[in-house]
């Protein structure tokens, strides 16, 4: 009778956890906020490619769209190939990606050899909600999106995003 009763609620549980978090991941992407963030935090990080250290105020001067994903993660992966439509068309237009990982060195180089080369400025951000980046950024989930002015102003976020259901429509209101 435990057995029933347990299977019970965990059914009951895993029914009420789909239909409920359904509006959590609506649009394929995230629906949490990303912030409240007005202006790009300083940073440094190492690039994975050159291992160059860079820092917030290097990327001035560009309009700038920081990516904190993981390999790991559906939707990341998902939105890669619009990334990488984005930094074709805009390339030219005073506008860059860099891209954060909360991952390991070596697992992101693989995915970057093996499925999508993503040709632009990658650094690993801590697998840690207590790490330096993810602090700064303020990130609370991946994927994590910033449009940044070159200025350094936050123009957009998740949300922005997400609401426009498209990358380049949000980019095009500010370019």
């Amino acid at each position: 009778m435990k057995t029933v009763k347990m299977i019970s609620l965990f059914v009951i549980a895993f029914v009420t956890l789909a239909f409920t978090s359904k509006d959590l991941f609506n649009n394929g992407g995230c629906s949490i906020p990303a912030t409240d963030l007005e202006q790009l935090p300083e940073f440094e990080a190492e690039l994975l490619d050159s291992g160059k250290t860079f820092d917030s105020k290097d990327l001035n001067g560009n309009y700038v769209l920081v990516d904190v994903w993981s390999p790991s993660c559906g939707v990341c992966v998902e939105h890669v190939p619009a990334l990488q439509e984005l930094n074709k068309k805009y390339s030219s237009k005073n506008f860059e990606i860099v891209s954060f990982a909360l991952s390991s060195k070596e697992k992101v180089k693989q995915f970057r050899q093996e499925k999508y080369p993503m040709p632009w400025k990658h650094a690993l951000a801590e697998k840690s909600r207590d790490g330096e980046i993810v602090q700064a950024l303020e990130v609370k989930s991946t994927p994590t999106y910033y449009l940044v002015s070159p200025e350094g102003k936050i123009l957009a976020d998740n949300d922005d995003f997400q609401e426009a259901e498209g990358f380049a429509s949000v980019i095009d209101q500010h370019l």
